[in-house]
């Protein structure tokens, strides 16, 4: 049975699965599924006689069992423990899966005992006094006691825990921390456990601990019904029926669960060495290919930056990193060489979402700073398109359908965060288009009457950040009384938040209203494709979230997001970027999608191994 767990090795170390991340942009790590159910059928084979061999020379679990009896009845004469109700007998329908010869089912009330905790109030709890176990004691399998609550007040003898006891959360908001278990050792001091736990005591803890972290025990857990949500009681507890080994194959079998969940720390380290490794070195090659787009290659002779044209017709950069080989590169720039490590590599650098997330967001910044579609000087330059844009706005404000604003400062060259090639002008999002808050104030549970009945969409920063890119659902309906208080954007309005989560950002789909959480943008040039300006506010996000103060409500200012400097390419380059972002972006996403099927293909391997293994 060893040769599942040895033989699949790769199987266990490459599924994956991606942890739940909140909110557009949040980081998304993958955990280590295949791993996870490794441990699990580890656990299983040995509760259920399949992980170490039998020895028929082992004195059976039935003696162990008479003498188990013959000790317990030996307490409660003397006192130290109470008489309990007999259980009734296990039945045949209880008797799940077939045991070894030598092994017996009983129920842990044959084995041991248990005991609920100490009940206490707030007022009992002091910076002295005796140290309560909680649930938030037992971390990944251990006793932790850095969050610890100590009690000033007296504290009986049988809510004191001993070495060797399995301290056991009976009850939990969270069902799936029910039945999480301890072994308690070390102790310094007299500790008692809080009455939403429970500890069993026996001679067989380290054998009993191995069940009780097992997937047989959480499955008999998924099936107890009481009248308390997430909870097992004391009864529960005791009626809880475990496969009990002769002692001899006990020890043996917690040996080799010690030695294989340490294979499983050391399948686990390597692997968030490799993760790590991994994420350093996307970060390293896409961030160095954006710092060689930053600046022009130096000219050697001079010590100066080379013009545009100068860029064009040399290949040569005087410094180059070493290759991953160890080899200088050829003669080429650095911004060349970085793209060949990154082509060369591909297959093996972006396999994972969040490695595939920075390719995304690496394009998106190459795209605003001219470095994703080559440029033609016969484009009209983007100066010629701020003289258009200018008496477009002057127009507009004349015949008052905006409002004329306050003259935007001059953009001085410490501004500047980097060079733009030839054709390009740095601008203010003011200076080009609409830009103004949403009106709508009111939530629908605050003013009914201005949504019954409602036929006009309310967006709110939670639809905007769902949005990839096109803004797809709303939170309510305006009825005429509600837009009268509000304002209709229409489709096409590029959409930013600028409060909870900020600078995210989507395009509408639909005419819809929305609140002053949220801002609208729209060109004054018509066939300028408002896309490109979504993909820079996605490359501005963290610099406008700087801006944010450290409070419970994050939140930004209009005047914040109308200062921020816009690099804007020619009309004509601006929408040749924006095709050339949507086909890169879109063959991201399949990639995205070709790896979220060979995560599930190989956690359903696991899975199945899993399931051939317990049968």
């Amino acid at each position: 049975m060893l040769d599942v767990i040895t033989d699949h090795l790769d199987i266990w170390t490459t599924a994956q699965k991606q942890k739940k991340a909140v909110g557009r942009g949040s980081a998304k790590k993958e955990e280590g599924y295949g791993i996870k159910k490794l441990r699990e059928l580890i656990l299983e084979l040995a509760v259920r006689g399949k992980l170490v061999p039998q020895d028929p020379k082992d004195e059976p679990a039935s003696v162990l069992l008479e003498k188990i009896a013959e000790e317990k009845q030996r307490l409660i004469d003397e006192g130290k423990i109470k008489k309990q109700k007999v259980l009734p007998d296990i039945l045949n329908e209880e008797e799940t899966f077939f045991l070894p010869d030598g092994w017996i089912r009983v129920r842990l009330d044959d084995i041991g005992n248990t005991n609920i905790g100490l009940t206490y109030s707030p007022k009992d709890i002091a910076d002295k006094g005796t140290p309560v176990l909680r649930s938030s004691n037992i971390q990944n399998g251990k006793i932790d006691l850095l969050d610890l609550v100590r009690v000033d007040k007296k504290v009986k003898s049988n809510v004191l825990v001993n070495e060797g006891d399995l301290l056991i959360c009976a009850r939990n908001g969270s069902k799936a921390l029910v039945g999480k278990t301890a072994m308690i050792s070390d102790l310094k001091e007299d500790m008692a456990f809080g009455a939403f736990m429970a500890i069993f005591r026996s001679t067989f803890n380290e054998y009993v601990e191995v069940f009780l972290k097992s997937p047989v025990f959480r499955f008999f857990l998924e099936g107890v019904s009481t009248t308390t949500i997430n909870q097992i009681t004391q009864k529960n507890l005791r009626n809880t029926f475990i496969p009990l080994p002769p002692l001899a194959e006990q020890h043996r079998i917690v040996a080799k669960v010690d030695e294989l969940m340490a294979l499983c720390d050391q399948l686990e380290q390597e692997q968030a060495d490799h993760q790590a490794t991994h994420q350093t070195l996307v970060k390293t090659l896409l961030n160095g290919l954006i710092e060689t787009a930053t600046h022009r290659p130096i000219d050697p002779s001079t010590g100066s930056e080379l013009t545009a044209q100068d860029e064009q017709a040399s290949i040569q950069h005087p410094v180059h990193p070493k290759s991953i080989e160890g080899k200088p590169p050829e003669a080429q720039t650095t911004a060349d060489y970085f793209n060949q490590l990154i082509a060369q590599h591909f297959d093996t650098l972006f396999t994972t979402e969040d490695s595939i997330d920075q390719l995304k967001q690496t394009i998106l910044q190459l795209a605003v700073m001219g470095k994703l579609v080559p440029q033609n000087p016969k484009d009209e330059p983007a100066s010629v398109l701020l003289e258009k844009i200018a008496k477009e706005k002057a127009k507009l404000i004349k015949e008052g359908k905006i409002k004329k604003q306050k003259a935007l400062p001059e953009i001085t060259e410490d501004e500047k965060p980097f060079g733009l090639p030839d054709g390009w002008e740095w601008v203010r999002l003011p200076d080009i288009g609409e830009l103004a808050r949403g009106k709508s104030k009111h939530r629908p549970r605050n003013a009914p009457f201005l949504y019954d009945g409602g036929t006009i969409p309310l967006v709110q920063t939670g639809d905007v950040a769902r949005a990839d890119p096109l803004v797809l659902t709303y939170t309510a309906k305006y009825n005429k009384v509600g837009l009268e208080q509000s304002r209709l954007w229409h489709t096409g309005t590029l959409c930013i938040t600028i409060a909870a989560n900020i600078a995210d950002t989507g395009i509408l789909s639909f005419d819809a209203c929305f609140p002053d959480s949220v801002v609208g943008f729209n060109c004054f040039e018509t066939d300028m494709n408002v896309a490109y300006f979504d993909y820079f506010i996605r490359t501005a996000k963290n610099h406008l979230e700087d801006y944010a103060p450290s409070t419970a409500q994050k939140n930004i200012n209009l005047a914040i997001l109308g200062s921020l400097l816009v690099p804007l390419p020619p009309l004509n380059e601006l929408n040749r970027i924006v095709t050339k972002v949507n086909q890169l972006l879109s063959l991201c996403d399949t990639l995205k999608d070709n790896l979220n099927q060979a995560q599930i293909t190989q956690t359903q391997l696991a899975d199945t191994i899993v399931k051939q293994a317990v049968n």
